[in-house]
């Protein structure tokens, strides 16, 4: 498909280009297959058989030898080094190997030789056997036992290295012949999604695998030869879902006149630094991090007339004793002694859970008693002042149009940024306006938040509804959270909570960090990539449900490590795994949840149930997967 794109050359409408593109393929396909038959029994041809009974109609307008011209170059520009297979022909060499290449190739010899020449592999003494010049081919074995005699070697004699299961193992095995497996080269599972959803003519998404095999590649461990499932899942899926995203993003906020765009901590650091790369082929607004958090801005929003501000402090689904509401409103210990010593309650029973009705009219209650009012009172005027100090200083009250980067969800960042800045309750053009992957069904009104625009345009889409998958996979920072703010003597600069994350979590953050934007260096120079942009975001969008809603049982196993936590408060005591293998009591848990719809704090169930399904026995999958269906369709039924 890249051979006929280039021969039809600039200023094509997509749609005549994608026909002249599929008509080149069907020519060159048809012109090697013919190839082939007339050789036979010869197993391989050369690239100069199969243009020499290629017939191209006269309207194409190019030549035979143009076509040929333009097929090379751009195997030679598509060629790229493999670390791991350098590294190990470096050791071979240095044990004093003699090196052959075997190739199952229409390519000539001396083409080949060249590039291995130019990327460092090739050296005076080595030797290449060729399917195309011999007419023998490794999968039948023919090749391998040429060059036995060739070279005047026995089988048990020579190591053969190859990614083929068949004509690079199992052939040669057979034979005799000493076999290694290099797998690495191989497209993966995640790779090839994009190529098997690929409609009749799209080139661009043989590109994004390309670009996904590159990348995971390139961040393949020298004396590695083949990826794990944490690697695959990195290149091949989180790394293209969030270039497009950001993609989208500058491309929206450029047609929308934004002039400024700020990423808000913790999940817009990785996509900040996608965007600085993308910034230099689409340019666009100015790219700023905001350092933020549901706890950094709950006491900030706190407005005694606007009740919206409690969902953050009484949650569904967490902790909320009077102990648990009283640590998100930042209380110490004499303030929480004094408050509930006016209430006759012990820490005791400070601590003992309330049902969510019950710890909202608990909240209310506060609220109107005079003692713990002017002590949240209090507390709420100092962290409203340093808070707008901060804001005041990153631009946000300076008249720049200014729109937020964030993951999404149910808008309530957004709506405690609008309360903390001092927005009034009718909607105006100097509301938050925010860009999000997706929005949860409950979500927040513009007139409580302000303006939004989500790239899943439906409210409830699978990764609203995993977002804590999409928090922890796909946009850990290698931050601590943001619990406030404070003058350094120099600006206004983030107070961090204590960081409760293991060592693991922290490496996964910072290999992720790497990883994506080695892909979005290699995306941004490539135009075939951005000339189907909707058709790469939509492609890419799939392949990232799809490993939500399908990861295999090595995918769960490697990422089972990983730990979510939904309370403000970030702390270890609430960290969970994101998946695990279920028992019955998680079967219990998760359908008293489906048919009652209330989420319980004492509810253990890891929220990435279907990652949990792919390591649980085989009753329990069952089960579990049943739900998870009807859910879906339940879903899809309500829109």
């Amino acid at each position: 498909m890249a051979l006929g794109e280039d021969l039809a050359g600039p200023g094509v409408a997509t749609e005549a280009k994608a026909a002249f593109a599929h008509a080149v393929k069907r020519l060159r396909i048809q012109a090697e297959k013919r190839a082939l038959r007339r050789a036979r029994p010869v197993e391989g041809v050369g690239i100069d058989d199969v243009y020499q009974g290629l017939m191209i109609p006269r309207r194409f307008g190019f030549s035979k030898a143009e076509m040929m011209h333009r097929e090379l170059a751009l195997e030679r520009d598509s060629v790229y080094p493999l670390e791991p297979t350098r590294q190990r022909i470096l050791e071979l060499r240095r044990a004093g190997a003699r090196l052959i290449f075997i190739s199952d190739m229409y390519l000539s010899a001396s083409f080949l030789r060249e590039l291995l020449r130019e990327h460092g592999f090739w050296e005076d003494q080595d030797r290449i056997y060729v399917s195309g010049e011999i007419g023998l081919s490794k999968r039948s074995g023919n090749l391998f036992a040429h060059v036995l005699a060739a070279e005047a070697i026995s089988a048990g004699e020579l190591l053969h290295c190859g990614d083929d299961p068949i004509a690079d193992v199992a052939r040669p095995a057979a034979m005799g012949i000493q076999v290694q497996h290099f797998a690495a080269g191989r497209i993966n599972r995640r790779e090839r999604l994009f190529i098997s959803r690929r409609p009749l003519f799209d080139s661009a998404l043989s590109v994004v695998a390309g670009l996904c095999r590159k990348t995971r590649l390139i961040t393949l461990s020298p004396t590695s030869e083949a990826e794990g499932p944490t690697s695959s899942v990195i290149s091949g899926t989180i790394a293209p879902f969030l270039v497009a995203y950001v993609a989208w993003v500058l491309l929206n906020a450029k047609r929308l006149n934004f002039e400024r765009l700020y990423f808000v901590a913790r999940d817009g650091e990785i996509l900040l630094t996608i965007a600085r790369i993308l910034a230099k082929r689409f340019g666009g607004p100015e790219l700023r991090y905001l350092y933020g958090s549901r706890k950094a801005w709950l006491l900030p929003s706190i407005c005694f007339n606007d009740p919206n501000w409690r969902d953050l402090v009484v949650t569904p689904g967490q902790g909320n004793s009077i102990l648990d509401i009283f640590g998100r409103l930042e209380m110490d210990e004499v303030q929480t002694e004094m408050i509930l010593s006016a209430y006759g309650q012990t820490p005791v029973a400070g601590g003992l859970p309330l049902t969510w009705r019950a710890a909202r009219h608990f909240l209310g209650v506060m609220l109107e008693n005079p003692i713990s009012r002017r002590l949240l009172e209090a507390k709420v005027e100092e962290k409203r002042s340093l808070a707008r100090r901060y804001f005041e200083q990153e631009g946000l009250r300076d008249g720049v149009s200014w729109a937020l980067v964030d993951t999404g969800w149910g808008l309530n960042c957004q709506a405690a940024l609008r309360r903390a800045l001092g927005q009034s309750a009718a909607v105006d053009e100097n509301d938050p306006f925010g860009f999000y992957i997706g929005l949860a069904k409950t979500h927040l009104s513009e007139k409580v938040a302000g303006r939004s625009f989500a790239m899943m345009p439906a409210a409830g889409s699978i990764f609203s509804r995993r977002r804590v998958i999409v928090e922890n996979l796909f946009t850990p920072s290698t931050q601590a959270t943001t619990v406030g703010y404070r003058y350094d003597g120099r600006r206004w600069a983030p107070v961090f909570g204590t960081e409760t994350r293991g060592v693991e979590q922290l490496s996964y953050a910072r290999t992720l960090k790497e990883s994506v934007a080695i892909y979005a260096e290699l995306a941004v120079e490539n135009d075939r990539l951005w000339g189907a942009f909707e058709t790469f975001r939509r492609t890419a969008t799939i392949a990232a449900a799809n490993f939500i809603q399908n990861p295999s049982a090595d995918e769960a196993r490697a990422f089972s490590s990983q730990q979510s936590i939904a309370d403000l408060r970030h702390e270890e005591a609430f960290h969970k795994p994101l998946c695990r293998a279920l028992d019955v009591r998680d079967v219990a848990a998760i359908v008293r949840t489906a048919v009652t719809g209330e989420r319980r704090p004492d509810n253990t169930a890891p929220d990435w149930l279907e990652a949990s399904c792919a390591i649980s026995p085989p009753v329990v999958r069952a089960v579990v997967r049943t739900m998870l269906g009807i859910d879906r369709v339940i879903n899809l039924a309500r829109g």
